[in-house]
């Protein structure tokens, strides 16, 4: 694959390993003013900027009273709930966010959901609204942010 790097300084590119490294020099001192790093994720030092077909994975998630919600695997999910069920968040670190898709199943009995992290501290949500919509197939959008101290979540609610 080509990559286009589209600017007046001198570029170079390095494979370390399994990774591989681009750097801009300034004024061919060697000294980077833009670096960024492919390895199992992406690191750069300034701005990155996605022009269009930017797509993340939505994840399917099961029904259970129990329900693991893995931050490693995705950062969307989605389930159709069909139990009163306890959502456990894993593996989001500091920084990051997670956004379920909750639907309600359509055999007419409301399903309830609880959202904890995977050492029980509750998710902390915006003005304490955290019952799920119970109309048969409403859905809501739960997303959760980890600023290091506190789940924060929001819970959107009713999409027709």
């Amino acid at each position: 694959a080509a990559v286009d790097l589209k600017a007046s300084q001198q570029h170079t590119s390095t494979n370390q390993g399994a990774k591989i490294v681009f750097q801009t020099a300034t004024d061919d001192t060697k000294v980077a003013a833009a670096r960024l790093t492919l390895n199992d994720h992406i690191e750069a030092d300034t701005k990155v900027e996605f022009k269009k077909n930017y797509q993340e994975t939505i994840t399917a998630l099961t029904s259970a009273t129990t329900i693991a919600v893995d931050c490693s695997l995705s950062s969307i999910f989605s389930i159709t709930l069909s139990h009163n069920a306890n959502f456990v968040i894993t593996n989001l670190p500091t920084g990051g966010s997670v956004s379920i898709i909750i639907t309600q199943d359509t055999d007419s009995v409301a399903n309830t959901g609880t959202f904890y992290s995977s050492d029980s501290t509750a998710v902390k949500f915006l003005y304490g609204i955290n019952t799920l919509s119970t109309a048969n197939g409403q859905v809501d959008v739960c997303s959760i942010f980890n600023d290091g101290t506190n789940l924060l979540g929001i819970l959107q609610k009713d999409f027709a």
